[in-house]
């Protein structure tokens, strides 16, 4: 009975361990998660464009692009299943959805007409989600709670052109074309009188032509339609060759397919073509800007235009300008999709001279403290000399200093020195050393047993051959310890550059993001990119040196 009472209490005893260990494994992951989470959220934030982090229902997972291989095309992800309202019942809902459907779209087709809308029978779903979504918060509570029948028909008769026009211009993507403009330095166009007149093929197909002139958005255009499986579209126009044109001005109705658009421009002194494609995301007009200079502006829309190789005979005595669409894929259009943020906050901010700062002073900072605490620290671990203990308890005790302190006298000091709007006082103080870095090394050092200096001395090494070849190979993880403190510290560094600096090309990216988010405070998708690619960096370090970063806090001297 003693040895099975014993082997009870061994079994439960296990039994409760294994418990106790899961539930702090899953208290564990629970916090992860939890903490996590706003990392997420910025990501995924990256990630969406305006109408989705402004849009009245939240969204926790970035919309995919809807990938048609033709244009025009109905969106089938403009508008989210509609919301039940909260007068109406679980049940009273099922009843009223579908007739709503049928409502909505009847009053649709009713006003097609008189808005001048072509409705196709794949818009119907779109329709009539659109339409609720517009009136839906006008009609009072009562009328929704009423019976089905009649409180679809309420919401029908509360539609109007206006508001089927809006629900049809965010559902229908068409690609159009309107006034092209050939501007000289004041702006003058050479063409403000010529009619263009655009001629559109496709690689495999002779068919495409334009669908006629018509208004888009009020707008006065000519609607195209293509077909990804014709190959690339081209769509070609032919003027009298002018003189002193600088830009080349195009308005043009994307029909946000993400799908890329160049332009090749042959004239009698040569080809060119744009340096980089407009991307058609935003589905709306927008006026696109091909330069023969670069901008000096980098926050400017305007494309390059580079000298080419001519594939065609050059004309004599006028320009050939052919806009080609190329075809895409839904891969790309979601890469594309999910770049903007990233392509915008690069074009917004001198992102590479920002990273370029940042790197230069991490680097900096890094050799420093390594150089001057692995010396200092060495010093008062290994070597005896007057006075050693006291100069220690002071070195410590500046640590107790706040930084707010001598932030002023340090400042005038700078300026003394005339080393202020420089990244001297951002890197040269490290080259003095850190009283925690030497805190720490002294400490590791400390370990280090004499015998290995006393066999080193006998060898005839000297204090900086020791202090070379023996210390500094076994003090390797608290040297990277620091150095992961140090890289985080300067990466991360804003006050250092807010107080010292006032010249855009040596700004670090820390006060670069900084100044972007007071020039941008509302573009929240761009915002979230730049913070993201400021902090991948520091968690990449983080992860790929975690081991020797613990190391170096935990271990000691002795192998």
């Amino acid at each position: 009975m003693t040895g099975t009472a014993r082997a009870r209490r061994r079994t439960g005893g296990k039994g409760r361990a294994g418990l106790r260990k899961a539930a702090l494994h899953l208290a564990l992951l629970a916090g992860s998660v939890l903490f996590a989470f706003p990392f997420v959220w910025l990501v995924t934030t990256t990630f969406k464009g305006d109408e989705e982090i402004f849009s009245e229902r939240l969204n926790w997972v970035p919309k995919i692009p809807w990938y048609s291989s033709e244009s025009p095309y109905i969106d089938q992800r403009a508008y989210q299943p509609p919301q039940r309202p909260a007068a109406v019942s679980r049940e009273g809902w099922e009843r009223l959805e579908p007739a709503l459907r049928v409502a909505l779209w009847q009053r649709a087709e009713e006003l097609a007409t008189e808005a001048k809308l072509d409705l196709p029978p794949e818009a119907r779903e779109q329709v009539a989600r659109g339409l609720w979504e517009q009136v839906r918060d006008s009609l009072p509570p009562e009328t929704v709670a009423r019976e089905a029948g009649a409180a679809a028909e309420a919401a029908a008769h509360a539609v109007s052109v206006e508001t089927l026009s809006s629900v049809w211009a965010r559902a229908h993507k068409q690609l159009a074309v309107g006034r092209l403009r050939l501007l000289d330095a004041s702006n003058a166009d050479a063409l403000a009188r010529s009619a263009v007149e655009w001629i559109p093929w496709a690689e495999k197909s002779s068919s495409l032509a334009m669908i006629g002139d018509r208004r888009v958005d009020g707008e006065a255009a000519k609607g195209v339609y293509y077909d990804d499986r014709h190959g690339a579209l081209t769509l070609a126009a032919e003027v009298p060759a002018p003189e002193r044109v600088e830009r080349i001005s195009l308005s043009l109705h994307d029909d946000e397919s993400w799908r890329h658009v160049n332009l090749l421009l042959l004239t009698p002194g040569g080809a060119y073509r744009s340096k980089h494609p407009f991307i058609m995301g935003n589905g709306e007009w927008q006026d696109v800007t091909w330069t023969f200079t670069p901008p000096r502006d980098r926050r400017s829309l305007e494309i390059v235009l580079v000298p080419t190789m001519a594939v065609e005979t050059l004309p004599t005595d006028k320009w050939v300008l052919q806009v080609v669409v190329s075809p895409t894929s839904p891969t790309r259009a979601t890469f594309d999709k999910f770049a903007r943020n990233y392509r915008e906050a690069i074009r917004y901010v001198p992102f590479w001279t920002f990273a370029k700062n940042s790197v230069l002073l991490v680097l900096l900072n890094i050799v420093g403290q390594l150089l001057a605490c692995s010396m200092v620290a060495y010093a008062f671990a290994r070597l005896r000399w007057p006075g050693r203990d006291i100069v220690f308890v002071v070195l410590l005790s500046t640590m107790m200093l706040p930084p707010q302190v001598t932030m002023v006298p340090v400042f005038l000091i700078v300026r003394n020195l005339h080393a202020y709007n420089t990244l001297v006082p951002l890197w040269l103080p490290s080259f003095f050393g850190s009283a925690f870095f030497i805190f720490l090394l002294r400490q590791f050092l400390m370990t280090i047993p004499r015998d290995l200096e006393d066999a080193a001395k006998i060898d005839g090494c000297s204090y900086f051959g020791l202090f070379w070849r023996i210390m500094l190979p076994l003090i390797r993880p608290a040297l990277a310890a620091v150095a992961i403190f140090q890289f985080l510290g300067s990466w991360n560094d804003f006050m250092g550059p807010l107080i010292y600096l006032n010249d855009l090309r040596l700004t670090p990216l820390s006060l670069g993001l900084f100044q972007f988010q007071q020039e941008h405070a509302a573009e929240w998708g761009m915002l979230m990119a730049g913070s993201l690619l400021m902090t991948l960096p520091a968690i990449l370090i983080f992860f790929l040196a975690q081991k020797h970063f613990i190391q170096g806090i935990t271990l000691t001297g002795i192998k």
